[in-house]
């Protein structure tokens, strides 16, 4: 799976994540966000036409925040769901410069990669 290879590839740079991006658009889509977000952007609209959830919402909503435009609006609909995964709730928390929402992810525990509690780390020192 695109999770199981993305978790992988922090520990072995040389595994491919793009092996398996037909299988998972959306979650090849949010680790494509980090390293071109324009990419995983326009992946994310193609996802939206089949996907109106909050995670797909706020994936979108990143993407297009790392590519430099405003998603604040898209990123606070994802959170009046109501959902509570630690992903979205980093993403929403850096989109929208929530701390509260970067240290509740943190608290959360299991549903974030290393790297993920990483950043969490560096933007709370901050």
């Amino acid at each position: 799976t695109v999770e199981a290879l993305r978790a992988l590839s922090e520990v072995d740079p040389s595994v491919s994540v793009e092996s398996v991006k037909t299988q998972d658009p959306r979650g090849y889509a949010i680790w494509l966000s980090e390293k071109d977000p324009v990419a995983a952007e326009k992946i994310l609209i193609e996802e939206l036409k089949q996907r109106q959830d909050a995670v797909t919402h706020m994936a979108h909503a990143y993407a297009a925040f790392k590519a430099g435009m405003d998603s604040k609006k898209e990123a606070e609909d994802a959170l009046a769901t109501g959902i509570i995964e630690p992903r979205v709730l980093l993403q929403a928390g850096l989109i929208l410069n929530r701390p509260e929402l970067l240290v509740k992810a943190m608290q959360m525990g299991p549903g974030l990669l290393p790297s993920e509690k990483e950043r969490i780390a560096l933007e709370l020192l901050q």
